[in-house]
Order: C-alpha cells, then sequence, then structure tokens
C-alpha cells in the first residue's frame, strides 16, 4: 500500500543521502590536501603498469569488507529470527552492541592512526619494521580489547 511505498521511498532516500554524503566528504578532503600541498595521494595518475599493484590491493581489500560486513549480517540474522519472541530484540541489540564497540573502539583508538605509519613503512619496503608495528598493534589490541570486553560481559 501507501505506507510501504513511502518507506521505500524514505530508505532509498537515505542510501543516497549517505552515498551523497560519502562522496562529498571525499571530494572536500581531496581538495584540501591538493590546495595545502599535504599530499599528491588524489592526483589521478592511469598507468597500466600499475594494474597489478590495484588488483593485489583488490584481493586484500574485499575478503576485509566481506569479512566486516558478515558480523553486521550476523547480527541482523539473529534479531530477525528471534524478533517473534518478546524481548528478545532488545537483548540481541545489546549483544550486537557488546560484540560491537570493542571492534569499533579498538579500530579507532589504536589502529586508525597508526595507518599513515604503516603506508609509509610499506611504501617505504621496511618490512622489519612493519612487522614490529603491526606485532606492537596486535599486543596493544590484545592488551585493551581483553579487558575492556570482559568488562562489558560483567557489567
Amino acid at each position: 500500500g501507501l505506507a510501504d511505498l513511502s518507506e521505500m521511498a524514505a530508505g532509498r532516500h537515505l542510501a543516497l543521502a549517505f552515498v551523497v554524503g560519502c562522496v562529498s566528504q571525499v571530494v572536500l578532503q581531496a581538495a584540501v590536501l591538493q590546495r595545502e600541498r599535504l599530499s599528491e595521494f588524489f592526483r589521478p595518475r592511469l598507468r597500466l603498469r600499475d594494474w597489478t599493484q590495484f588488483v593485489d590491493t583488490v584481493k586484500i581489500l574485499v575478503p576485509t569488507a566481506i569479512s566486516s560486513t558478515m558480523l553486521q549480517l550476523a547480527s541482523y540474522t539473529d534479531l530477525w529470527f528471534a524478533s517473534a519472541w518478546p524481548g528478545a530484540a532488545a537483548t540481541m541489540a545489546c549483544a550486537a552492541l557488546l560484540v560491537s564497540a570493542p571492534v569499533g573502539l579498538l579500530s579507532n583508538v589504536i589502529i586508525v592512526p597508526r595507518m599513515p605509519l604503516l603506508a609509509q613503512q610499506a611504501a617505504d619496503q621496511q618490512w622489519p619494521s612493519l612487522k614490529r608495528t603491526c606485532d606492537g598493534m596486535l599486543q596493544t589490541c590484545v592488551s585493551v580489547g581483553l579487558p575492556l570486553t570482559l568488562t562489558l560481559i560483567a557489567f
């Protein structure tokens, strides 16, 4: 009916707004970086000899994107099946937050700030220092993530 049509239209508008916002953010950040001469990363350099590097990057990014999407998909699937029981939806939503909160916190606090260092080490082919940086990040994630997860479960 009319209610379903308006819900579909709202979903489409929300998806369109999300895409426009993402593209706008990338374009604005690229423009500022170019203007300040902080990065030449956003300068288009299309060369066929770089195609193998692009394929190697896609081989890494696609499984990563799929695995990070699977957590959300599993949570929503569980929520859909459990929603028939009273109180199950709230419990499943809290459980999804218990799982995703440490992951999001750790990635934003530990991993994201070190991405420029990792990129620089990889670009300079400093493999031993890259390995040490990754090991340090892993140790930090475990030493912070385990107590955080236990605290969230306990309370």
